[in-house]
């Protein structure tokens, strides 16, 4: 089940118990990842990168309620931490920087956090 799938499945649970401010956030949750999306593009590779930036705006707002980063978070993927990144440009055996983030974003999109990992690939 994709991200957007969840999103939706979870909206359908909140309106059958009757959470009707939970149901207009997911709503517009819903229709900022559709904005941004063809509708033929909303697998998760797509829907990520918009989430991040929604949580990254959600994150900078005074007071914002818990329950909608929490919501957001929890759709996320488990980021890399620093080492898992180091550890795998290190067996990944490539010399360049340019190589070592290609390599990543063609094997773990939307898993780690670029200027981390791009700090990291310099380094080696």
């Amino acid at each position: 089940m994709t991200i957007y799938e969840i999103i939706k499945t979870k909206r359908d649970d909140y309106r059958r118990n009757q959470l009707s401010d939970t149901v207009m956030f997911v709503n517009w949750l819903i229709a900022e990842i559709e904005n941004k999306c063809p509708r033929n593009a909303l697998g998760d590779e797509n829907v990520t990168p918009i989430l991040k930036n929604i949580l990254r705006k959600f994150e900078d707002i005074p007071n914002q309620d818990k329950f909608q980063l929490h919501f957001i978070k929890d759709l996320l993927p488990q980021q890399m931490t620093e080492d898992e990144i180091r550890n795998v440009l290190v067996n990944s055996n490539l010399q360049t920087m340019p190589e070592r983030m290609t390599f990543l974003k063609e094997n773990y999109t939307n898993l780690y956090d670029g200027k981390m990992a791009s700090g990291i690939a310099k380094s080696l």
